[in-house]
C-alpha cells in the first residue's frame, strides 16, 4: 500500500479518500492536523517544541476529549457528527480552531 500524500487529490492507499490537512501557525510554529474527516483518530503534527492542549469540543461548545501534547486524539469512543478542535499553546495563550468531521461524509 502507498503512503498517502495530503491535499493532492490523488487517494494513493486506496481507502477511497484523499488525505485532507489542514496547516496552521501558532506561536511561530507550524502544525498540521489530518486526516479529516476521520473515523480512528486524528493526527496533530507539530514543527519544533512547544507546550500544547488539544481540546474536542461538540458544535455547541461541550468538552469531549482533551490531551497534551498528544500527536494523535483517538476518535473510538466518538459518536460520528461535525465537532470543534481547539489547539492551546499553552505558555503564550495563543489558540487555533479547526472543524473536524468524526465518520464518513
Amino acid at each position: 500500500m502507498a503512503e498517502e500524500i495530503p491535499n493532492n487529490g490523488i487517494d494513493e492507499d486506496c481507502d477511497d479518500m484523499d488525505l485532507i490537512s489542514s496547516t496552521y501557525s501558532l506561536s511561530d510554529h507550524t502544525i498540521s492536523i489530518f486526516p479529516n474527516p476521520s473515523t480512528e483518530y486524528i493526527t496533530i503534527d507539530v514543527e519544533g517544541l512547544i507546550n500544547y492542549s488539544a481540546s474536542l469540543l461538540s458544535q455547541y461548545g461541550v468538552f469531549v476529549k482533551q490531551s497534551i501534547n498528544s500527536e494523535k486524539i483517538y476518535l473510538n469512543s466518538v459518536p460520528n457528527g461535525s465537532y470543534i478542535l481547539e489547539i492551546k499553546d499553552l505558555n503564550r495563550c495563543y489558540r487555533i480552531v479547526d472543524k473536524i468531521v468524526v465518520g464518513t461524509l
